[in-house]
């Protein structure tokens, strides 16, 4: 099993063997994050989506979920924008 340098954490962690998300960014994704941030997204990602009331079947807030994804994720090479609040202890972001 091959090793990455996850884009969240920085530490060197086992490669997820199939990627945890369809489409364009499976790869992007399988190649840079490891499980352990995954999951940290996963649970960011359940409370982004209820307290948004976003619905991934409607193009733009589909959109809106991957703009998050990747800057949760460190994987938007500087293209940052607004970042929502994703818990009442984390500070909003710029």
């Amino acid at each position: 099993m091959s090793t990455i340098t996850c884009s969240r954490c920085k530490e060197e962690k086992p490669q997820m063997e199939v990627s945890p998300y369809a489409g364009p960014l499976a790869d992007l994704i399988r190649e840079n994050v490891c499980e352990t941030c995954w999951q940290e997204w996963m649970d960011a990602s359940l409370i982004m989506l209820n307290e948004y009331r976003l619905n991934l079947l409607d193009p733009k807030h589909a959109e809106v979920y991957d703009q998050q994804l990747l800057a949760f994720l460190n994987l938007t090479e500087g293209k940052t924008g607004p970042r929502l609040r994703l818990s009442p202890t984390e500070p909003p972001k710029d």
